[in-house]
């Protein structure tokens, strides 16, 4: 099935039915391919294909038979949780995602196993374009055998107390889209080999759509980051 508007190979879109594999005696393997013409282009290019096993592929036309998943879509998806490759956080002053679709609505940062090389302070900044490192409303915390034993605010960034190099730390910190550009954010940690918990908190306003976060430091003149790793979650 097809739309064109010449004839011959130009075409708006196309749907084909073809085998999926060898057939035979009472043996029909097919598969309904989906395609559609981008702007600029005369000819159509495949965007989603049902198989012979039922699977709906999009963005790809290489299942993945090791599992059961009957949906397969090589790209993000608006509305579902998607999982950012996991970065070292072992070397370097900061460590970043960019990219981050616009329609998303929640960030999950997960920290596991980060210190910094010096005494100071984490900070995670979030951006539109570019980084956002001022007029942020942020104060972090630190928690020791159900005492307050410190904190401090910052305008630069979602603080997040480290104070002495030994510290490795663990944990999440969610931001959620409020309204607008503006995003919120919360988190907990702990302090590895401790009672000590790590809290942080605040909130800032972005020019526009959030398209990337990153971990730094208060002291990027003095500190890297020289442990674990981290990874984002993201959804709409």
């Amino acid at each position: 099935v097809s739309q064109s508007r010449y004839g011959g190979d130009n075409r708006f879109a196309l749907i084909t039915c073809t085998a999926d594999a060898a057939s035979g005696a009472n043996d029909f393997p097919g598969r309904l391919v989906f395609s559609t013409t981008a702007d600029g282009a005369s000819r159509p290019t495949e965007r989603m294909r049902i198989d012979s096993s039922g699977r709906l592929l999009v963005g790809t036309t290489t299942a993945d038979t090791s599992g059961n998943a009957l949906l397969q879509v090589n790209g993000s998806i608006k509305g579902t949780v998607t999982s950012e490759t996991s970065k070292a956080t072992t070397s370097g002053t900061a460590v970043e995602f960019t990219g981050i679709p616009s329609w998303v609505k929640k960030i999950t940062l997960m920290l596991n196993g980060i210190s910094l090389s010096g005494n100071g302070q984490f900070l995670i900044q979030l951006g539109s374009g570019s980084f956002k490192t001022s007029d942020y409303v942020s104060t972090g915390n630190f928690l020791s055998g159900g005492v307050t034993s410190g904190g401090a605010s910052s305008t630069a960034g979602f603080l997040l107390i480290n104070n002495f190099s030994a510290n490795i730390q663990s944990g999440h910190i969610v931001f959620t889209l409020q309204t607008g550009n503006t995003w919120i954010g919360s988190g907990v940690t702990t302090f590895h080999g401790s009672v000590t918990n790590g809290f942080t908190a605040g909130n800032v306003t972005l020019s526009g759509a959030l398209d990337r976060i990153r971990l730094t430091s208060t002291d990027t003149a003095t500190n890297n980051l020289d442990a674990g790793s981290i990874n984002i979650l993201y959804e709409g």
